[in-house]
């Protein structure tokens, strides 16, 4: 081989600490951790999975790296600009990912985090995922904590601005408005700069009576109608020539004003839509002092020896309390082993719950119903 063609994969020079580092990673924090993981069974497990070849050049990143990315993304919660930086700086981080990035060529594209974590969230399968991770883990967990089964339900907030009905409104006039702009050279006439205006005046008040909130929710309503209406006039004399991704934001910003549209009439709405780029995401109340509602995910998880495994996951609102039979039946599937005690709060105590659980010889934290015997404590 040319000394061109081998350069990149020499680690450091023979006056480097490469070899040091190298022998001491695996007794480091980084390298128990990485010990752990089970690493090639999950590059197995995503390589039998059927996608779509994609063209272009080779990725700069093999499968077991990108997987090593988002476990350190995860363990030490960086962003994705920061832990390129970190990567590009930190040898124990290399090895952690068996990469090695050369101090004159570092990687600069921070956002290849962001589309690995697409990649992969679209090959994975959480159910064989979990159970690769509980083998992994058994050995590590003692008898009795193996036993014991704790579930709970969370949110897993997505990163959404607060949806108000005037914000989503605005938001939609923004992408209609950019799709007409970028497909004709003479705009039609609208009242967008009007009610831009109008809107920046609301948005920096604050103070915001009913009255002031029906008048401009009005303005975005009438002027959202409109450019929707200018749009299908287009579309229909072939004037527009957008992108898939514009005609799905188009699709979406239609039930969003038929949805506002109800609202401000005074109906009522299910499915509401919270925002153009994540339609999934629903209004979970949690009744928290802190946030009464959440925006994102609901999970029903159990906890076994120190480790959360999901149970079930919809981002719509479900009630976790009747979820107890299927918390069983995954601490088998992932353990082989029948629990014995089982923890939860009082949303789990109801009585179907706590006939299952005695029929199967499982002791509950739940508070004795009735009154407390006189000898009882």
């Amino acid at each position: 081989m040319k000394y061109s063609e081998i350069r990149q994969t020499l680690a450091f020079s023979e006056f480097s600490y490469f070899n040091e580092h190298q022998i001491l990673f695996p007794t480091t924090e980084l390298g128990l951790f990485r010990s752990l993981l089970p690493i090639e069974e999950l590059v197995l497990q995503f390589s039998k999975t059927k996608c779509f070849k994609k063209l272009g050049r080779k990725e700069i990143f093999s499968l077991e790296t990108q997987i090593c990315l988002l476990f350190l993304k995860s363990k030490y919660d960086m962003s994705d600009k920061k832990l390129i930086e970190r990567l590009n700086s930190d040898i124990s981080f290399q090895l952690f990912c068996n990469v090695y990035i050369p101090p004159l060529n570092p990687v600069v594209d921070f956002k290849i985090v962001s589309r690995i974590r697409s990649k992969l969230s679209a090959l994975l399968n959480i159910e064989e995922f979990q159970k690769i991770i509980a083998s992994a883990l058994k050995p590590h967990i003692s008898n009795h904590d193996l036993s014991i089964v704790m579930s709970d339900a969370t949110c897993y907030e997505s990163n959404l601005r607060f949806p108000t009905d005037q914000k989503l409104l605005w938001e939609s006039i923004e992408v209609v408005f950019g799709v007409i702009r970028a497909n004709v050279t003479r705009l039609p006439r609208t009242k967008y700069t009007t009610v831009k205006r109008a809107y920046k005046s609301f948005s920096k008040s604050r103070r915001r009576s009913f009255k002031t909130r029906r008048m401009i929710t009005r303005k975005l309503l009438n002027l959202v109608n409109k450019l929707l209406n200018v749009y299908d006039n287009l579309a229909k004399s072939n004037y527009i020539d957008c992108s898939l991704t514009d005609l799905k934001y188009i699709n979406i910003i239609k039930n969003i004003y038929q949805q506002q549209y109800d609202l401000f009439q005074g109906k009522r709405v299910t499915n509401r839509l919270l925002s153009i780029s994540k339609p999934y995401v629903r209004p979970i109340v949690r009744g928290k002092e802190s946030k009464a509602v959440e925006f994102g995910a609901k999970v029903n998880a159990i906890q076994v020896g120190g480790f959360n495994f999901i149970e079930h996951l919809n981002y719509n609102a479900f009630h976790e309390g009747i979820r107890v039979p299927e918390c069983i039946l995954l601490h088998e599937t992932l353990f082989n082993i029948k629990p014995c005690f089982f923890a939860g709060d009082a949303i789990y105590a109801t009585n179907k719950n706590r006939t299952y659980l005695k029929d199967n010889n499982i002791t509950t934290n739940f508070v004795p119903k009735g009154r407390l015997s006189k000898d009882e404590k």
